[in-house]
């Protein structure tokens, strides 16, 4: 079923492409793709919207199988991430505006998500919570790097007349992103649980090695931001 799904898939995007192409008026305008900045920063941004997905719907789970916490509390206990994701989102919004200089931004974003990663793939069924919200809160760091100045990169990479495409075209293939991470992720976590006995030690024990899977996607994330051109938001 899983190949199945993968193969038409494929076929769907192919079918898209081709009639984006011949559209007058496309959802995806294929000029975008001209642009060095976007080919890249789109990309990136449907893997870095996987890599969210992913990490956000099953470290709730996690927190539920390890800790023996509920559905609210779970969610409360992504605080450090959030918080930490929306203040550094914040500040480094206002430095890249300040200087013009979004790619060591970038960089270290995507560098800090690569730790983040690694340190909950070490995840046990005895770390204390401390521990995670640490963990956690690394990884909110990283995103919040990334999150809305590949956003601001690729709105100031587009002419006056593609604005509202590029804009649109960066939060659909973040969505669609998302979307695919959640799907893989859970894919990934069926596959480690399957033959073993149900229950929460089992489903623990099984998502930090999925999790694992986000180090080498986030270290491609590095390799993408490394090819961004140089010119800054600022400079634009």
């Amino acid at each position: 079923m899983i190949l199945g799904l993968t193969v038409a898939v494929v076929a769907l995007v192919a079918l898209f492409v081709w009639w984006e192409r011949r559209a007058a008026n496309p959802l995806l305008p294929p000029r975008l793709f001209a642009d060095p900045t976007l080919r890249v920063v789109l990309p990136a941004t449907a893997l870095l919207g996987a890599l969210l997905g992913g990490s956000v719907v099953y470290l709730p789970t996690y927190l539920q199988a390890a800790y023996g916490m509920g559905a609210t509390q779970a969610g409360l206990a992504l605080n450090p991430y959030v918080l930490t994701f929306m203040a550094v989102s914040s500040l480094a919004g206002a430095r890249v505006g300040a200087s013009g200089r979004f790619k060591p931004y970038l960089l270290a974003g995507s560098a800090v998500a690569v730790l983040g990663f690694a340190l909950l793939s070490l995840l046990t069924l005895d770390t204390p919570y401390a521990v995670l919200a640490v963990e956690i809160a690394v990884l909110g760091a990283g995103f919040g790097l990334l999150m809305q100045n590949l956003v601001v990169v690729a709105q100031n990479a587009a002419s006056p007349a593609d604005l509202a495409a590029t804009t649109s075209a960066v939060v659909s293939v973040r969505g669609l992103g998302l979307s695919l991470g959640v799907a893989v992720f859970g894919i990934l976590l069926a596959r480690w649980v399957q033959g073993r006995a149900p229950g929460p030690g089992v489903t623990a024990a099984a998502i930090p090695d999925v999790l694992f899977w986000g180090v080498p996607a986030t270290v491609v994330l590095v390799a993408l931001m490394a090819l961004l051109p140089g010119r800054g938001a600022g400079q634009s």
